[in-house]
């Protein structure tokens, strides 16, 4: 927060600044109000130029209201506005869709005031606050070319002074949006463009920059010296060379050369010959030329941020920084409140500013004078021997950097001081809580307090009567208790300078932590082996611990005979004397102060032998022995026996059982099927284990080999069939063989050797079966096998077709049947022919007589037989008068025609090939001038083939063809008859 004293040197430096630069015009009483303003340019390289002028509006510093509204962020919080510098970031030319840009640049600009000396060092002396103003337009005035208007809200502009580079700002309206933050100190405004310029308002506390030129950082540090530390420009370019002035009121600069600043000791004089190091200038002297000009004037060193960008600032400005930080922050940040009633018991405190890295010097006075000692953050005036009274007690801070060295402004400054009335009434200390006795486990601290009230209290505490050193408070903390703490006695002495008091003389007493013994399984262990059980203790008081065993006996059984062995915790436990059985265990452990016991039984016991598993046996009825070695094993080692007995099993009698040591023999009875039951027991002379299995006299049947189906024909009457047998047993076999149960036949069936012989004693065609059968005495197998008695089918073989002429009664049809058998063969079962009759004769020979008249083909059938069920059916086909089969009757060709009744009709005409190549004697049959060649099938040559005109055209009784006339009257088209006249005969047209 600024301070009056701040504001007046403001306003004393704006009017000094309008009355010594010569350069200027003569101002008026009006225009003393105006503000000077520095305007500076940055070249690429960081060097300055750049002019100051007046402006004559004049910043609204007290305005208390406002009517305007942004979001308001704390990006820096170093502690209460009220004792902090308080920096205020504003933008202008950033619409809302700009302000992520604008957030960032802040962010960025702050990383680079507060990492620059001296601001790096107090940098916990600042708050910096950013206010998201919001503009219309993006960008500030005059930013491309002059007359460019954009709508923004705080009014900033390039072009404000002559010059392109200049940038200025409408201080009302920073202000106005300033102080919606919690507290404005300085503000810091950055314009929406890349362009170079920059500007400093002292008086207004404010520095301007564009945010996004590549210098804005250091140019910002550069306006801030200019607004914060009233620091003037250090570059000597302007259009005055000579500076004619008063001497300027900024630290940084002075009219007077070294000679004269020291014969004066004004400026820096205390900082000749102080070389900084070339980063902040280098060796201090007094180089000429600042502000503008070239001579007549000086500044601290050959160059620094205020005539270059990206030095550092120059020893005398860093002093002047650190003075103005002073000027708006207390060095004392809190205290104890200023107040009445305090006493000497009361602890005051002082909070001081804290620079990084370092602290602040703290001095406590009593009544003035420095308290040896008292440097720290707290002080208690009853701490002092002192008379009852009164006393102003006091706390004075000062920041002793050396880079401050004009002490008159330290004291001003940097150095706060606090004060309180303390009141000291001394009595004898009295106790209100006494001390109380106290119990703790071993490890575990004691806690002894006591409340008394009295002035300037001391405290000494004894332990059995001896002084305990370092406790002198009003609680005392024992180290960790021991068991030779138990029954200590503590008590203390308060003590002021009015007397001493002693508090009740409290005992500890020291608990035990008692043994923890883990629990503990049951075990068990042959009697010849060792029980080797883990004891596991623990004391959380580390005592030595010591053990007891003990063994007692069991649900009655003899008092256990054992020997224990404890080591390496654990205890070994063995039988003595041969002792086996159950017993209790007792463990015992205890530290000397306490003990547990924890139990579990214990077994030495006589391990049962065991025998393994006995397979049954399988012996043949003619060597009825089986032969079996007992396993038996005794895991206590005890030496074995063996014992055998014989379970009788469906009544047999007669098996018995040998033991040889551990080689059992069993022997069925002889002579027949058995299966008996063997007892087998091993003994170690305390537990047996038996196994049973069984024996069982067996016999291998016989095998047979399969059979397979037979076939016998009736004449040859005997079969012989090889039979095929085996005994695995080697026994002696016997074969029979016979029909098969329940069956007949006229057969007769032996066995000779390893045949089975059939014969047929009376006529039979069929099957039966037979049952062969083999044994060897005890076990008996068969097969069964099917024999039939055929016959073999007589055959017809070839029969000659008869074709009878039309007019002839009847013909003869040979038969060649024959019988493979020779069997005599007979005709049955003769089908009748369609057109005639069919007779045996008494050779066996067939007649077929046609029917009178009847001119075509015909069929019957027969069947001969052997009598014994064979048989074979002939199927014949005849033709009736008709040899030739051309459906001309044999008579008709040769009377009427004169050919061979077996002439052919090669063109199916109806007309034999004989009569068509002239061989006929019926001219009208034949006309050699229309029909000569026998293979024309079109005999009228009327278009029609004859055989169509005859057999397709239609019915006889209609032409075939209305072309061609029926001459004759017979119902038959011309074409069809070849000019014939005469009626054909029946059955050829």
């Amino acid at each position: 927060m600024q301070n009056a004293e701040l504001t007046s040197l403001k306003r004393f430096l704006v009017v000094v600044l309008a009355a010594v630069w010569c350069f200027m015009p003569t101002l008026s009483e009006a225009q003393v109000s105006g503000e000077v303003v520095y305007f500076d340019r940055p070249s690429a390289s960081g060097s300055l130029s750049g002019s100051q002028t007046v402006i004559y509006q004049p910043p609204k510093l007290s305005a208390s209201a406002t009517s305007v509204q942004a979001n308001v962020a704390t990006v820096v919080s170093g502690g209460r506005p009220d004792n902090r510098v308080d920096l205020v970031f504003l933008g202008d030319g950033y619409r809302q869709s700009d302000l992520a840009s604008y957030q960032l640049s802040v962010l960025q600009l702050v990383n680079t005031l507060l990492t620059e000396p001296p601001l790096a060092e107090y940098s916990r002396y600042f708050n910096v606050h950013r206010v998201d103003v919001v503009s219309t337009e993006q960008g500030v005035d005059n930013e491309s070319f002059p007359g460019q208007n954009r709508s923004t809200a705080l009014d900033m502009e390039f072009w404000c002074h002559d010059s392109e580079e200049t940038l200025c700002i409408n201080v009302a309206d920073a202000w106005q949006y300033a102080q919606l933050a919690p507290d404005v100190d300085q503000i810091l405004a950055i314009a929406n463009s890349a362009k170079s310029g920059g500007a400093a308002y002292p008086f207004s506390d404010l520095s301007l920059v564009s945010a996004r030129h590549s210098l804005s950082g250091q140019n910002l540090l550069h306006q801030f010296g200019h607004s914060f530390a009233n620091l003037a420009d250090e570059y000597d370019s302007g259009g005055w060379p000579d500076y004619t002035g008063f001497e300027p009121a900024e630290p940084n600069v002075s009219a007077n050369n070294a000679a004269g600043m020291q014969a004066q000791r004004i400026k820096w004089y205390r900082w000749f010959g102080h070389n900084g190091g070339d980063l902040f200038g280098g060796v201090i002297g007094a180089f000429e030329g600042a502000m503008g000009h070239q001579r007549r004037i000086w500044r601290p060193t050959l160059d620094s941020k205020m005539r270059t960008l990206g030095r550092g600032f120059n020893p005398p400005s860093i002093e002047s920084f650190i003075i103005e930080m002073y000027r708006v922050v207390d060095p004392i940040d809190d205290a104890t409140p200023e107040q009445g009633g305090l006493t000497g018991s009361a602890t005051l405190y002082v909070v001081p500013m804290e620079p990084v890295g370092r602290s602040l010097s703290v001095q406590w006075y009593v009544n003035g004078q420095p308290k040896a000692g008292a440097i720290g953050l707290t002080f208690r005036l009853d701490d002092y021997p002192l008379a009852d009274g009164t006393y102003t007690v006091s706390v004075r801070v000062v920041d002793a950097t050396p880079l401050v060295r004009d002490e008159e402004a330290r004291s001003r400054f940097m150095k706060s001081e606090r004060s309180w009335q303390v009141t000291v009434d001394q009595f004898l200390p009295v106790i209100t809580n006494n001390l109380q006795d106290q119990s703790v486990r071993v490890g575990q601290s004691a806690s002894f307090s006591l409340t008394a009230v009295g002035g300037g209290l001391s405290y000494k505490w004894y332990r059995n009567g001896t002084l305990i050193p370092g406790a002198t408070g009003a609680s005392y903390t024992t180290p960790p208790a021991v068991h030779e703490d138990d029954g200590a006695k503590y008590w203390v002495e308060v003590s002021n300078l009015n007397g001493t008091s002693t508090s009740y003389h409290a005992t500890l007493t020291v608990l035990n932590y008692a043994p923890v013994l883990e629990p503990i399984s049951n075990i068990s262990r042959g009697w010849k082996e060792t029980i080797e059980v883990p004891v596991t203790a623990s004391d959380r008081d580390n005592d030595p611990l010591s053990y007891g065993f003990e063994a007692t006996a069991l649900n009655g059984q003899e008092p256990p005979r054992v020997n224990f062995v404890f080591e390496n915790d654990t205890l070994h436990i063995t039988s003595r004397d041969g002792y086996a059985g159950t017993f209790q265990v007792t463990v015992q452990v205890t530290d000397g102060y306490d003990a547990v016991t924890a139990t579990f039984d214990a077994a030495l016991l006589n391990r049962v032998p065991a025998l393994d598993v006995i397979n049954s046996q399988v012996v043949h009825w003619r060597n009825p022995v089986a032969t079996v070695l007992l396993n038996g094993r005794d895991a206590d080692t005890d030496p074995l026996t063996y014992t055998a007995t014989i379970h009788q099993m469906d009544a047999h009698v007669g098996a018995e059982v040998e033991l040889s040591g551990n080689v059992l023999t069993a022997r069925g009875p002889a002579g027949r099927l058995s299966i008996f039951r063997v007892v087998a027991t091993v003994s170690d002379g305390a537990g047996t284990a038996t196994r049973t299995f069984f024996v069982n006299v067996t016999n291998t049947p016989p095998a047979i080999q399969d059979i397979k189906n037979k076939t016998i024909h009736w004449r040859n009457g005997v079969l012989r069939v090889p039979v095929v047998v085996g005994d695995s047993d080697g026994d002696p076999l016997t074969i029979s063989a016979a029909l098969v149960e329940g069956q007949t036949a006229p057969v007769d069936i032996s066995v000779v050797g390893s045949e089975v012989v059939i014969t047929l004693t009376g006529e039979y065609l069929g099957t039966f079966g037979v049952r062969v059968s083999v044994s060897d005495s005890i076990a008996e197998v068969s097969d069964t096998f099917t024999v039939e008695v055929t016959n073999r089918l007589p055959t017809l073989g070839s029969i000659a077709d008869a074709s009878a002429v039309w007019h002839l009664p009847a013909t003869t049809v040979l038969s060649g049947a024959t019988d493979p058998d020779g069997d005599p063969l007979t005709i049955t079962d003769v089908v009748q022919p369609q057109h005639g009759t069919v007779t045996i004769a008494e050779d066996g020979t067939l007649i077929f007589t046609p029917d009178l008249g009847y001119i075509g083909p015909d069929q019957f059938s027969y069947t001969i037989t052997d009598g014994r069920g064979g048989y074979d059916t002939a199927y014949v086909e005849v033709w009736i008068g008709d040899r030739d089969r051309d459906g001309l009757g044999d008579g008709w060709e040769v009377e009427v025609t004169g050919t061979d009744p077996d002439d052919p009709d090669s063109d199916d005409d109806g007309v034999p090939d004989g009569v068509e190549v002239g061989g006929g004697d019926d001219p009208q049959r034949y006309d050699p001038g229309t029909d000569t060649n026998p293979l024309d099938n079109d005999t009228d040559d009327d278009g029609l083939s004859d055989g169509t005109e005859i057999r397709g055209d239609g019915p006889l009784d209609e032409p075939t063809d209305p072309l061609n006339p029926d001459s004759d009257e017979d119902g038959v088209a011309d074409g069809v008859e070849a000019g014939v006249t005469e009626p054909v005969p029946p059955g050829n047209s």
